[in-house]
């Protein structure tokens, strides 16, 4: 998405009407090439308690077959949260 000549316009676009969280590449093995390979977008929109992340989550999603890559994959994701996103409910 963000490789293409339209993405100069998408970014200005993203930055007035969402808040950009993060980017998580997924494993390549989950795709027949890597030209598939694809990757998770964070948007939140503005509002309601909405806030920029201070710093934004990007990462590499691990193997499916890695545990104990899973588990610390996981355990970073849930401290960025706490970290940049959870308002202290």
């Amino acid at each position: 998405m963000f490789k293409t000549a339209e993405s100069a316009t998408l970014t200005q676009w993203l930055t007035k009407h969402a808040f950009f969280q993060g980017l998580i590449t997924l494993p390549q093995a989950m795709f027949g090439s890597a030209d598939a390979q694809k990757s998770l977008l964070f948007l939140q929109k503005p509002g309601a308690g909405a806030r920029q992340a201070t710093q934004v989550l990007l990462g590499e999603f691990p193997s499916l077959d890695d545990v104990d890559g899973m588990k610390q994959f996981v355990n970073a994701v849930q401290a960025w949260y706490q970290a940049n996103i959870q308002l202290g409910d």
